[in-house]
């Protein structure tokens, strides 16, 4: 009588562990970031090299700062309601800067205000979905790349337009598409010194290919450093005349054994081979030109492919190679989060499988130690599998591909966790035939 009661007890702690960690999931916070604390992803560098632009996650909310180029000094700029704030830009007078914003579906929106933080102000309309934006070099002009705002919120299998280069007067006044291309992406903002030519990449299916716009003629030509680029390459960053070139790819005696430690190299356009800068064995984004000095700025990714991605900023000097860390000197926030953290990370995928395997095993028990039937919950826990199977087409077929592929994945954990069970079940069967024998 005990062992039924304590029976039926586990049964039911697990039934009732089962259901919370999936109700949990399904209701939870699944952003990485969100306790995270630590430099975002971009990075400036003021016109007369005195001082950086960034983004910054403090206690899972991204706002923009500055800081002197030795990290001290650090100042917030932006102030933050559910947005994250990112990518951030100088003008080329350092008066201003312009940022995205992104809300919780996705969506980027382009802001502009003054260096100091004052005269917030969003650009740009509301139909559209920004990736990138640049200043103007020479007049009060932001060029920036998007795509309408309906394909911004779908999938990549889904979007039906593209992304095209647009402009728009700091003001908001004079906003303008500027290319009709429809690319599936374009990235690599920059503008020519003389403010002539706008550059950016696109991805033609097979590899990067870069462009510039004319503003004079009002068109498009491909540039003479895009034949010189490796077949994937990624952070492309201009110089201002736009004869050099930033690259973060894998170098070549790497790409079999180590295919995901992305170094940065440098392409000057009359050099047929690039320049390869680092050997950090890690992963660079964001690599940044100084204005008047031979130096590079850049992020390096110390944890890739983890998230939250955690960035450390450096310098090169590409005169005497010599490599420095800045940090950034900026007050950590005093909240840990243990609890909820420890929550998030025991409620996963692996956790469900356990449960769910353990609370089929218990039923299994139950049935072999009362009924015999020690075959039913194999049998149940079976055709849930295969209906969730077929659901899975059903739901990639009628309503979205990726949701489909999930219910596929969460199918395929079905079968490995009835799996077990049949294999403990069988073993149970074995004993009770060994005892009627005996």
């Amino acid at each position: 009588m005990k062992n039924k009661k304590a029976l039926l007890s586990s049964t039911w702690i697990i039934a009732v562990l089962l259901i919370a960690s999936i109700v949990y999931g399904i209701f939870r916070n699944d952003d990485p970031y969100q306790y995270f604390t630590g430099l975002g992803s971009t990075v400036d560098i003021e016109e007369d090299d005195s001082k950086y632009v960034f983004s910054y996650y403090m206690d899972g909310k991204e706002a923009i700062y500055s800081a002197n180029i030795d990290g001290t000094n650090v100042k917030k700029l932006t102030e933050l309601g559910t947005e994250k704030h990112h990518d951030p830009k100088f003008s080329y007078d350092g008066t201003k800067i312009l940022f995205l914003s992104e809300d919780e579906e996705g969506v980027n929106s382009l802001y502009i205000e003054n260096s100091d933080g004052r005269d917030l102000k969003k650009l740009a309309s509301k139909n559209l979905h920004i990736s990138e934006a640049v200043f103007s070099s020479i007049d009060d002009t932001i060029y920036y790349v998007a795509t309408p705002l309906a394909d911004g919120k779908k999938s990549e299998g889904e979007i039906e337009e593209g992304y095209d280069l647009y402009s728009v007067g700091i003001n908001g006044n004079n906003n303008r598409k500027l290319t009709n291309k429809d690319y599936f992406s374009m990235s690599s903002l920059a503008v020519s010194e003389d403010g002539k030519e706008v550059f950016y990449s696109f991805y033609n299916g097979e590899k990067e290919k870069f462009y510039s716009y004319s503003m004079e003629e009002r068109k498009e030509k491909e540039t003479a450093i895009s034949e010189q680029l490796p077949k994937e390459s990624y952070s492309h960053q201009f110089s201002a005349n736009g004869n050099k070139l930033l690259y973060t790819a894998v170098p070549t005696e790497l790409q079999n054994s180590s295919p995901y430690e992305y170094e940065l190299f440098l392409l000057e356009e009359n050099n047929r081979e690039a320049k390869q800068l680092t050997k950090l064995h890690s992963n660079i984004s964001s690599p940044r030109f100084f204005h008047h000095n031979n130096k590079v700025a850049f992020l390096e990714n110390t944890n890739w492919s983890s998230e939250p991605a955690k960035f450390r900023l450096r310098i090169l000097d590409l005169d005497t190679e010599k490599l420095q860390t800045v940090t950034v000197d900026i007050e950590k926030p005093a909240a840990n989060h243990l609890l909820s953290k420890t929550i998030d990370q025991l409620d996963n995928g692996l956790t469900i499988a356990i449960l769910y395997t353990a609370l089929a095993g218990l039923l299994t028990t139950y049935q072999y130690v009362h009924s015999k039937k020690v075959y039913l919950p194999v049998i149940i826990s079976f055709c849930l599998t295969i209906a969730m199977f077929i659901a899975s087409f059903i739901f990639a077929a009628a309503v979205n591909p990726w949701f489909g592929i999930g219910l596929g994945m969460v199918s395929a954990s079905l079968f490995g966790c009835t799996l077990i069970v049949f294999i403990y079940a069988f073993v149970l069967k074995v004993i009770e035939k060994r005892e009627k024998v005996s």
